[in-house]
């Protein structure tokens, strides 16, 4: 029976304050690893779409680079990385890496253990549980390799196959016009079996990361014991029965902590996979990797040639008594690059007191293959051009050179800052009628 005269009630209020205490900073720990993570998402976020939206970003992301579903990596990939480095609640998620059950949380826990420890006992007693420690997860990184690669391959057949979905969401009239659903259905099937064939690549790779990190759950503080109480058989009094008390609470603590951070190890590996898209990302948009201020690469290109009047399968465009241009033909020729000039003095870098005009300017496709050379035309106010050429002769490059969207390799172009393109597909923004009558001016400026 319990005493109640007898019994240190300042003991028990005091455990239970520090229990209430605990909870407490568990919790608070928690409240302010998410509160760093959403922040952490803003700044991440914000700094990549401010280089990402800028005509010569977004567009080489989307139309030249090749990299596949760059918004996926943008809402999606950044949110995932946050969240399992520090944690959320929208949706429940545990952080990695600073929440109360993080690696770091964990280690800082096995350091006043490890203090008292070499302040008592001998040196190999004291070591002892790290060093297996360091053992299982060491085991467990090599093994966990695996899941990198299969890990980033999901991520990006998964982006593919919701990318899909949302081009005939928002293509679903044209589509429908055209009886297209059968292809849009195999297309989606494809997909599919490329997920779900990825999804057991990742599930083999995690078979033996989650067998060792289970048998370490279950029999890891056993063999740790038996491995004592062996060395305990053959000289007692070496261990006083108070040194292996105080140890067995050490490989407590220490086989809790391997367990939660071994079970970290698998998802940080998930992490890399994640981290490893937002890397290209970044790479592509040329961010800390040495571009101009403008996020614009060096993009090594061919110079042409000098042209050769008797050479009659270089044509070139010249401007011409009638306004017209005449077609231009492709030529094969590399040199290095010299690169193009535009005029400065102006707003968004053209000089408004001159007509819009390019002075022999060539033109080769981001991937360095030469395709205009010497084009040279001045269209002043009241003016009109026609270009005229078969498909695929440059004629849609001579705009996105005007417009900035590709680079010049030599010649100069001047852009007045009040011309306006009317793109060849049509853009629907996400907003009013009235604001889409008015793109790109904002409703109430217009």
């Amino acid at each position: 029976d319990f005493d109640y005269n007898n019994a240190d009630w300042g003991l028990l209020i005091l455990c239970t304050l520090l229990s209430i205490a605990v909870q407490f900073f568990n919790n608070l720990g928690n409240y302010l690893s998410w509160i760093v993570g959403a922040r952490w998402r803003r700044a991440l976020t914000e700094t990549i779409q401010d280089v990402y939206l800028r005509p010569e970003n977004f567009y080489r992301v989307c139309r030249i680079s090749g990299l596949d579903t760059p918004e996926s990596r943008i809402s999606n990939d950044l949110k995932q990385f946050v969240a399992m480095i520090c944690g959320s609640n929208e949706p429940t998620v545990v952080g990695l890496l600073f929440t109360t059950s993080g690696v770091i949380n964990q280690l800082c826990i096995m350091v006043p253990f490890l203090y008292k420890s070499l302040k008592n006992f001998s040196l190999g007693l004291s070591l002892a549980p790290y060093i297996y420690m360091f053992l299982v997860i060491a085991l467990l990184s090599r093994v966990s390799r695996a899941l990198v690669r299969p890990t980033y391959k999901q991520e990006q057949l998964e982006g593919d196959f919701r990318f899909h979905h949302t081009v005939v969401r928002e293509n679903c009239e044209s589509i429908a016009f055209y009886g297209g659903d059968k292809q849009e259905e195999e297309r989606a099937d494809g997909m599919l079996t490329e997920v779900v064939s990825n999804t057991h690549r990742v599930i083999d790779a995690s078979t033996l990361p989650m067998l060792i990190q289970q048998f370490q759950a279950s029999f890891g503080g056993f063999l740790f014991n038996y491995v004592m109480g062996i060395g305990f058989l053959f000289d007692p009094s070496c261990i006083p029965a108070e040194t292996l008390a105080f140890q067995q609470i050490v490989v407590q603590t220490i086989c809790a902590s391997v367990t939660s951070i071994s079970a970290s190890i698998p998802a940080l590996n998930v992490v890399f996979g994640v981290m490893q898209r937002i890397t290209d990302l970044l790479s592509t948009l040329g961010i800390r990797t040495g571009v101009s201020k403008h996020g614009e690469p060096p993009v090594v290109v061919p110079e042409p040639r000098d042209a050769d009047p008797s050479d009659e399968s270089t044509d070139y465009m010249t401007e011409g008594e009638t306004g017209t241009m005449g077609i231009v033909d492709v030529y094969q020729q590399s040199a290095p690059v010299r690169g193009g000039e535009r005029e400065r003095e102006g707003e968004n870098g053209s000089d408004d007191t001159l007509p819009l005009f390019m002075d022999r300017v060539t033109i080769n496709t981001p991937d360095g293959q030469p395709l205009l050379r010497d084009i040279s035309f001045r269209v002043g106010k009241g003016e009109s051009l026609a270009i005229v050429g078969n498909s695929g002769c440059g004629k849609s490059s001579i705009l996105r050179v005007l417009a900035g969207l590709w680079q010049a390799a030599d010649g100069r172009v001047n852009l007045p800052s009040d011309s306006f393109f009317v793109p060849q597909a049509p853009y629907l923004s996400m907003a009013s009628l009235q604001a889409q009558v008015m793109y790109p001016m904002r409703v109430p400026d217009s």
